[in-house]
């Protein structure tokens, strides 16, 4: 029996609308769909037909305290959406579970586990695409050296690769809008060379990295070949296994290391840094700063100073 609520609606019928709803607005809701189903399931397994509470929601969340702030906020906008068609359902206040914030340590990579993904890069399979191997290297050594998410890099155009000025234009996202990179010369070469073989071996299509028929790179090939290279690769973090994003998190903090132990003011280095990485405000780029490693300890007090002052950046 489905759950059900005093509206007449089964809970899954409510989530389709709420997902359907959302989704015509263009937003892609992957991980909301996957947790309000687990939700439902949730609802209907101790009474089906129950209301929707706070306590019950947080119930739910606290079954998994590393994204009990994230399961929340769902929830919060699943409730909203429900309140609007007078279903008797209690929206959780904000913060119920204290500060949002709350994030798992990430691998992060040494210089020798990124050479041998580049490596294994390498020996992937040629059977679907003779460009395979070499759009997995250079991807994956794009988002070691620039610290781009996976989702940009997918989304670069040839176009968008400026051989002559040693630049990459990022297109605008959600998170930011668009910005220009500065590359190192040895990123320009190797981005080079693969846009030659690229256009060789796969001249269809506009995208810089592409799969067998042109199209832009999709995330189930990268996680299938990132599951290849990462092998007995063991996390470092608290999460069980490394991640692409992993990638632009060791970017960062081995910077913030090297500037930590200049002479030079840390805080100028953290805003450049900051708009390098495509963050819009300022203090997203405190998650970089605020671990525990001795390293980032002088770091942490020279950021926390200047984000904690009047500042013109954080406007």
């Amino acid at each position: 029996m489905a759950a059900m609520n005093t509206s007449g609606q089964p809970l899954p019928a409510l989530v389709a609308g709420y997902l359907a709803h959302r989704r015509s607005f263009g937003f892609k809701l992957r991980e909301d769909e996957r947790l309000l189903r687990n939700f439902a399931d949730f609802v209907a397994t101790p009474a089906p037909g129950c209301r929707i509470t706070a306590a019950l929601a947080t119930k739910w969340a606290r079954q998994k305290p590393h994204e009990q702030n994230r399961r929340l906020t769902v929830i919060r906008a699943f409730t909203r959406y429900c309140s609007l068609l007078e279903c008797d359902v209690e929206i959780p206040p904000r913060q119920l579970l204290g500060a949002y914030m709350v994030r798992r340590q990430p691998h992060l990579y040494t210089a020798t586990q990124i050479r041998l993904m580049l490596q294994r890069c390498r020996k992937l399979s040629l059977l679907r695409s003779p460009l395979r191997a070499h759009t997995f290297e250079t991807f994956f050594g794009l988002l070691a050296c620039t610290g781009l998410r996976s989702g940009e890099a997918c989304r670069l155009r040839l176009c968008d690769f400026d051989r002559g000025n040693k630049t990459l234009l990022v297109p605008a996202t959600k998170f930011g809008p668009s910005r220009l990179l500065p590359l190192h010369p040895s990123v320009v070469r190797a981005l080079a060379d693969y846009q030659r073989m690229r256009q060789r071996l796969v001249p269809a299509g506009e995208h810089f990295f592409v799969g067998p028929r042109g199209r832009a790179l999709c995330s189930s090939s990268i996680s299938i070949a990132f599951a290849q290279i990462v092998r007995g690769i063991k996390s470092n973090g608290e999460r069980l296994r490394p991640r692409p994003h992993d990638l632009r998190h060791t970017f960062a903090t081995r910077w913030i290391t090297e500037w930590s132990r200049q002479s030079m003011p840390l805080t100028h280095h953290l805003l450049r840094l900051s708009s390098y990485l495509g963050h819009r405000h300022l203090a997203a780029t405190w998650w970089y700063v605020s671990a525990e490693a001795p390293a980032f300890k002088e770091a942490s007090r020279r950021f926390a100073r200047h984000r904690h002052g009047r500042s013109d950046y954080e406007a």
